[in-house]
C-alpha cells in the first residue's frame, strides 16, 4: 500500500497535541479501530523517513511520539503532512520529505 493511501486512511484519526523542534506528539482517536484495513497499516513503514530518530507508539493510551533531527526535517513539513485533507495534499507534503509515493 502506498504511503499516501495509508496516511489518507489514518490522518482523520490523528491530531497534533504537542510539537517542539525535534519532538512531535500525536493523539490517535480510538475510532481508528473502525478502519477496515487497519491491519494493513504499519506505522513504521509510514514514518520510515530519513531524519526520524525514534518512533514510540503507546497503543494503550493512543499516543505516538516522533523524535526527529530538526536539522534535516522542518517542523512545518510535519504540520503540512498531518494537516493534509486528501491524498493529493498528502503527496505534496511527502515531497517536502523527499519521498516519492
Amino acid at each position: 500500500m502506498k504511503k499516501s493511501k495509508m496516511l489518507n486512511d489514518i490522518l482523520p484519526f490523528v491530531k497534533i497535541i504537542h510539537h517542539s523542534s525535534g519532538r512531535l506528539r500525536l493523539d490517535v482517536s480510538s475510532k481508528i479501530k473502525e478502519l477496515d484495513n487497519l491491519d494493513e497499516i504499519n506505522l513504521d513503514d509510514v514514518f520510515n523517513i530519513k531524519g526520524i530518530l525514534d518512533l514510540k507508539v503507546n497503543k494503550l493510551l493512543g499516543k505516538i511520539t516522533i523524535l526527529y533531527d530538526d536539522k534535516l526535517l522542518a517542523m512545518s513539513s510535519f504540520e503540512n503532512l498531518l494537516n493534509s485533507k486528501n491524498e493529493d495534499e498528502i503527496k505534496l507534503a511527502l515531497k517536502e520529505f523527499n519521498i516519492e509515493d
